[in-house]
């Protein structure tokens, strides 16, 4: 706190009555007149000291004061605010509260403080109060996912309202890969997880706001790969026995679903690794299509066709 010294001296405190004689040469009294002087004497000068404090951290910009100044003689008989926003305050209280205007920027105010005692002697003192910038922000961001099964990877875009101009977007992904600052933002996950992404607004080094919400990403290779082996089984004049086998794999994630499409319209979706089925043989050798159709956890798909030929009879 600035402290600015004021300085108010007087004599003893007392009343008295100056006496003023006028004699003749003689030295015999005239005239004689009498006044009564009244001092206030010595220790008088207040000293001006204050502090302040902020009672509730979600108001930033409101404050109270308290004045702890003295007076060695006498008493305070007012305390003159003066904020630094071009508006003032008188009281006789030591304790006043002060809203200062909500601003868009960090501000500093030069709050000044002039006590006056009893005596008329005055002090002053004067304190720079720091008031943050007040926003009314709210919102969070959206996560936008792009070619899923392939390469997959998210643009993050905020839809907060209420950013001041200079802000600063910095994210989280929750996947230990560091913190990454833009807006929007791209980012691609390598593993298969939901991950906590939390969003934080800054504004000259200092966090403004902060949301996050749970994103659940594929991760990277997790587009299963359809394989099938393919044989005959068994085989008379009349008919031949084909059956197929599942090879198919996933590099991240595990397969939920098998599905085979076979001639004649026969389905199956059973999730078996192994089919079979019988073919008659006709006057001529005849080719058949099977196709095979693999679902990963993710949803993801992938298809592959085998062609067979049964022979003639």
């Amino acid at each position: 706190m600035k402290k600015i010294v004021s300085v108010c001296i007087l004599s003893v405190i007392l009343v008295v009555f100056p006496i003023l004689q006028v004699k003749s040469t003689d030295n015999q009294v005239l005239q004689k007149v009498s006044i009564s002087v009244k001092a206030l004497g010595q220790q008088v000068t207040p000293t001006a000291v204050f502090s302040s404090a902020l009672p509730d951290i979600n108001y930033l910009n409101n404050m109270t004061f308290t004045s702890r100044s003295s007076v060695p003689t006498g008493t305070i008989t007012n305390h003159f605010w003066n904020w630094g926003d071009s508006t003032t305050s008188s009281t006789s209280n030591t304790f006043i509260p002060k809203n200062f205007p909500p601003v868009p920027e960090d501000k500093t105010y030069n709050v000044r403080l002039v006590v006056t005692a009893n005596s008329g002697c005055k002090d002053t003192a004067a304190l720079n109060v720091f008031v943050p910038a007040v926003y009314t922000i709210s919102g969070d961001f959206n996560a936008v996912q792009y070619d899923g099964c392939t390469n997959e990877y998210f643009i993050f875009t905020p839809t907060t309202t209420g950013v001041p101009a200079g802000a600063v977007y910095t994210w989280d992904f929750a996947d230990a890969t560091g913190l990454v600052t833009g807006n929007p933002v791209r980012k691609a996950f390598t593993y298969q997880n939901t991950y906590d992404v939390k969003m934080t607004i800054t504004l000259k080094g200092k966090i403004i706001y902060q949301t996050h919400k749970s994103v659940t990403a594929f991760g990277q290779n997790i587009k299963p790969k359809a394989l099938m082996l393919r044989n005959i089984v068994s085989s008379t004049t009349t008919t031949e026995k084909w059956a197929f086998y599942s090879q198919s794999n996933i590099p991240h994630g595990y397969l939920i679903g098998y599905r085979w499409e076979m001639p004649f319209g026969v389905v199956n979706d059973n999730f078996n690794t192994i089919v079979e089925q019988e073919y008659t043989k006709a006057t001529t050798p005849t080719n058949y299509s099977i196709r095979f159709i693999v679902t990963g956890n993710t949803g993801c798909k992938d298809t592959t066709v085998a062609n067979i030929t049964v022979a003639a009879k």
